[in-house]
């Protein structure tokens, strides 16, 4: 008797539990269990010669019924195999680089619906989801790459630069493969052969040129043409790498200016002595700027014509004394810089 009962109340526990039918072309194709038959009040007949049932689903329908199949599987199955449809849209997804494609609604000029696009985004989501392809690393592919182009049609501004280059600004929107900013590279090749011609050897710049001028009748230079180029890069090396020296003698002394301007701003109208001596400072320093200036370009010839020296066997031309002030104004800037700095001493 104990086992007939344990039988009756396992039908009843498979019956409560089992999970109700979702699609019904899912039903024709697996077919789900055959329903429980009713039981009336009665106690159910029990052969005499039958084996006590096991805990589980009875084993009077066995015929009929299969086992509860576990998450995931289909009814007696085994695993539920990956559908060929299912894998096809995977691939189509990541074939396409036409975001409105790869989330299956239609290009729209004004704003996008949202509501249109999120349910979009979870069907293809649900279609190419990784959980239901297990093993096979282009749903996670595919899936990265819908979740990619819903984060951007759902951001207007994104929508609108994506709208003006869909094919040349595809690659801001690719989260998933490295950035390469072509303006960036330009910049990076630009600078390398400012840094070649300023200072580099003026022969590699004449060996390219040379090369350049066999590579074709189109590009012709010629002896004279590569003459003239160099000549005008030797002046721009000159210019620039003077004008480099003038900044970097100037901003010391543009530096303490605004020290002295700010100490100046900080005194008491009172303090006559204290605001006298630095305004005799600050006229000093502005004098003294060409001379600065001056100073720092002889620095610099002396010390080019010292490398010049030890670099003479390579045939080098000799540097130019470089001078923007003659010798007399000079002359007087420095009795005028002598004066005032004498006046400053007497009133500290």
């Amino acid at each position: 008797m104990l086992p007939g009962f344990l039988d009756f109340a396992s039908d009843r526990i498979c019956a409560y539990f089992y999970p109700p039918i979702e699609d019904e072309e899912e039903e024709k194709s697996h077919p789900r269990c055959s329903p429980l038959p009713k039981h009336d009040d009665q106690k159910p007949s029990i052969p005499p010669n039958a084996k006590p049932a096991a805990r589980g689903c009875s084993n009077l329908h066995s015929s009929s019924r299969c086992p509860l199949p576990p998450l995931g599987r289909s009814c007696g199955c085994g695993e539920k195999q990956s559908d060929p449809n299912r894998l096809r849209i995977i691939k189509e997804i990541l074939s396409e680089t036409d975001l409105y494609k790869i989330l299956g609604v239609e290009r729209t000029a004004g704003p996008t619906d949202k509501g249109a696009l999120r349910r979009a985004y979870l069907n293809r989501s649900r279609q190419c989801h990784p959980d239901k392809f297990p093993g096979v690393a282009d749903a996670t592919k595919a899936f990265q790459k819908v979740s990619m182009a819903y984060n951007a049609l759902s951001k207007p501004s994104l929508k609108d630069k994506y709208a003006q280059t869909p094919h040349g600004y595809w690659r801001d929107y690719d989260t998933f493969c490295p950035k390469v900013n072509p303006e960036k590279t330009l910049k990076g090749i630009l600078l390398a052969a400012l840094d070649e011609l300023l200072y580099g050897d003026i022969e590699r710049v004449r060996r390219f040129f040379k090369e350049l001028d066999k590579l074709g009748e189109s590009i012709h230079f010629g002896e004279e043409g590569i003459e003239s180029v160099l000549v005008g890069v030797r002046l721009l090396r000159k210019c620039v790498l003077t004008c480099r020296v003038c900044f970097w003698a100037l901003h010391d002394e543009l530096c303490h200016l605004l020290e002295l301007k700010h100490a100046f701003r900080q005194l008491a109208y009172t303090d006559v002595r204290t605001r006298s001596r630095l305004t005799i400072q600050i006229a000093r320093i502005t004098v003294n700027l060409p001379l600065k200036v001056e100073e720092a370009l002889a620095a610099d010839y002396k010390q080019r014509q010292e490398k010049h020296a030890r670099e003479q066997s390579k045939g080098q031309e000799a540097p130019l004394k470089t001078s923007l002030i003659p010798q007399k104004i000079c002359s007087v800037i420095r009795g005028i810089v002598v004066v005032l700095e004498r006046m400053e001493n007497r009133l500290k």
